[in-house]
């Protein structure tokens, strides 16, 4: 991946929300939640190892299936399972800088034919979500909302840059 530049806004630094991120991630190919909130986790933790900084104004949480997004999950939960289909509008496509749509697009396309429970055994082998849980004592399968901090995807994600 290219280097990414921090952009900014005349009123000063900004950040997407991941519900925008997960809109744009949608316009690309539909998909079920639990492989949607994987891909905005991707995004962020490299986001944050390229740059230092986070892309999405979001916190990601140890679940038992992975990282999670509080708020994105409240956003997409009623569709359960089920695949979640997405119109595109140009509205929230284009409030997203092309060189972060380029961004996005290169972690789609890497990940964009592993499945829901590829992307969460993914997630389950790395350091991030792994000490998270660890340091909340949360047992396999057990619920848990300890952060994975920002600054352990930047340390773990930043040797895959390097």
């Amino acid at each position: 991946m290219s280097k990414i530049v921090r952009f900014k806004t005349k009123e000063d630094d900004f950040m997407l929300s991941v519900i925008d991120v997960a809109r744009y991630l949608l316009s690309l190919g539909s998909m079920n939640h639990r492989k949607l909130q994987k891909l905005c986790y991707y995004v962020q933790a490299f986001y944050l190892a390229i740059t230092g900084e986070p892309l999405m104004n979001t916190e990601f949480q140890a679940w038992a299936h992975g990282p999670v997004s509080p708020q994105l999950y409240y956003y997409y939960k009623s569709w359960g399972y089920l695949k979640i289909i997405q119109i595109v509008n140009e509205d929230y496509i284009t409030k997203i800088p092309q060189q972060i749509r380029n961004f996005i697009n290169s972690v789609y396309k890497m990940y964009e034919n592993y499945s829901a429970d590829d992307l969460e055994a993914l997630t389950h082998s790395e350091e991030p979500w792994i000490k998270a849980r660890e340091s909340a004592g949360a047992k396999p399968g057990e619920a848990c909302t300890k952060v994975i901090t920002n600054d352990s995807m930047k340390i773990y994600y930043k040797k895959f840059f390097t």
